[in-house]
């Protein structure tokens, strides 16, 4: 059997990329396969600026090589709110709801990605109930975890500076 290309990966390394990710365990292999088949594998420079603060967001990114820093606000008002890793996954709250973004992610050194937009993702999970009531729950599983983290980070931050 020969290999077969999604963009750079073959398609058992790129659905073992994809089933890394916290955000996807819970998928079939099957599944993750189709998942793969809208993913676009993208490879950024230093300091590259993938998600700006108040923008649309329109895509999910997994972090496939390299590193990338979310934070709010430029120059001397930076808030820097975590750094990312491979395995981890960005972006996923613009697939939920309709708002501009929170926050700015850019890449810390050359970076590669996996990008789904959202506009083929809900295609696929319109076409899959059953990978849409995974994905969601697994989006509600994320984002409950990030907002325990901050929640921590704020009991632990000293409130007279």
């Amino acid at each position: 059997m020969s290999d077969i290309e999604i963009d750079g990966l073959t398609l058992i390394s790129g659905i073992e990329k994809i089933q890394e990710s916290f955000l996807f365990k819970g998928l079939s292999y099957e599944e993750t396969r189709q998942l793969a088949g809208i993913c676009i594998l993208t490879t950024v420079d230093d300091a590259t600026v993938i998600i700006e603060e108040h923008s649309l967001g329109q895509d999910l990114y997994l972090v496939v090589r390299g590193e990338v820093t979310v934070y709010t606000g430029e120059g001397d008002n930076k808030n820097i709110l975590a750094t990312l890793k491979p395995g981890d996954i960005f972006g996923e709250m613009s697939l939920i709801d309709d708002l501009l973004t929170s926050a700015s992610v850019a890449s810390r050194g050359e970076t590669t990605l996996l990008k789904v937009s959202k506009r083929d993702l809900e295609g696929l999970m319109e076409y899959n109930d059953r990978l849409a009531a995974k994905v969601y729950r697994s989006f509600c599983m994320a984002l409950s975890r990030r907002l325990r983290e901050a929640n921590e980070r704020l009991e632990g931050a000293d409130p007279h500076g």
